[in-house]
């Protein structure tokens, strides 16, 4: 099957019987001991981008588990005096750059990891898992983005914008992994610890530290002005440092909308964290409210329920961040500074639109 993007893909689950016919196969003939070898994906595109052929989708650590229990099962039917009944190897440790890897990352932290202990370690004594921040080292990240640095990093795909409307999010898709646009542009997000729910018209995203992120593309940062709007609802008062959308990377570039002191918020930032607009009162809670926020390269506007209610001068064009565009959080995996209720209906468009515009999408 394709993904997204056209790119040839095969699924975890398939993939490992594919291994373990392989593992059997070699085990039947019995020539030489044969070392069973577990991988938990395979997935070039963090070095070949958009010329990638094909890739296995990476493990969740569910399948990861089930794998290796597949593999030790294996293991305990060969005979107890050979070599490769003492042996298993986990593909593999840290080759990010093809996708496939054991170390902690911001997606499922040390969970691999500790399969691999549930699976075949004696769970005394106890261990303590410590990232390489935790000593003050650099995190293996840093060879990719170097990588890019020096090389100018892939071209993005092309997209086609249709009536402004750069992307447009519904969740109503039953997708595990992916949520589609329905705009002209196709930006798939790559769902994290996703929860559906009911929302304004149909499903909605309940925001509870999941995420939906959409890679880095030059339209979300449009030179000739911005909208972002969506429906919202939330149970939880004085929510701050909350984020909705965010595509800020560095603190003077990018934008981002969400809530501060439980008030809706939008910056755009021109200095370190500069220009951002606050709403005068509180979102009221445990109803859906309509939100918006425009700029126009002048002047940045908050609309709530089709009403404008708050502005802010700022002048010259949306700095480009380069960075990601998240949904529902500051950033994926991010453990503080995610929404806390429930997204709908999530629009961006290439320009600002005028307040009849914002009002006839709250009567909608």
């Amino acid at each position: 099957q394709r993904d997204v993007e056209g790119v040839i893909t095969v699924d975890y689950p398939s993939s490992v019987l594919g291994q373990e016919q392989i593992w059997r196969g070699k085990k039947k003939i019995g020539e030489l001991p044969d070392v069973i070898d577990v991988m938990m994906g395979w997935d070039p595109r963090p070095w070949h981008g958009p010329t990638t052929q094909s890739y296995i989708s990476p493990a969740s650590p569910a399948a990861w588990e089930a794998a290796l229990r597949r593999a030790k099962a294996l293991l305990e039917e060969t005979p107890a005096a050979r070599l490769d009944r003492r042996l298993i190897i986990f593909d593999n440790w840290n080759e990010f750059g093809e996708g496939h890897y054991l170390e902690p990352c911001s997606g499922f932290g040390f969970a691999y990891l500790d399969a691999i202990k549930r699976v075949f370690c004696d769970p005394s004594p106890p261990c303590h898992d410590i990232v390489p921040e935790d000593l003050e080292l650099p995190t293996p990240e840093r060879v990719y983005a170097e990588r890019r640095a020096i090389l100018g990093g892939f071209p993005q795909r092309p997209r086609t914008v249709k009536d402004h409307l750069i992307a447009h999010w519904s969740f109503e898709e039953d997708d595990a992994s992916l949520a589609r646009d329905s705009s002209s542009c196709g930006f798939a997000g790559f769902k994290q610890d996703f929860v559906s729910a009911p929302g304004k018209a149909g499903r909605g995203f309940e925001c509870r530290g999941g995420s939906v992120t959409v890679a880095p593309h030059s339209l979300f940062t449009p030179p000739d002005g911005l909208t972002a709007e969506l429906w919202c609802r939330t149970d939880v008062a004085e929510q701050s440092d909350r984020w909705m959308l965010n595509n800020i990377g560095m603190s003077d570039s990018g934008w981002r909308l969400g809530f501060d002191a439980g008030k809706l918020c939008f910056q755009v930032p021109r200095t370190e964290w500069s220009h951002s607009l606050k709403a005068p009162d509180p979102l009221s809670l445990g109803a859906w409210h309509h939100v918006a926020a425009t700029y126009d390269n002048e002047v940045m506007r908050l609309y709530v329920d089709g009403r404008e209610v708050a502005h802010l001068e700022r002048g010259g064009p949306v700095t480009p961040s380069g960075a990601a565009l998240c949904i529902g959080s500051y950033a994926t995996g991010h453990t503080r500074a995610f929404f806390q209720g429930v997204l709908d209906e999530v629009r961006i468009w290439d320009r600002a639109l005028t307040a009849e515009e914002i009002a006839a999408l709250a009567a909608e």
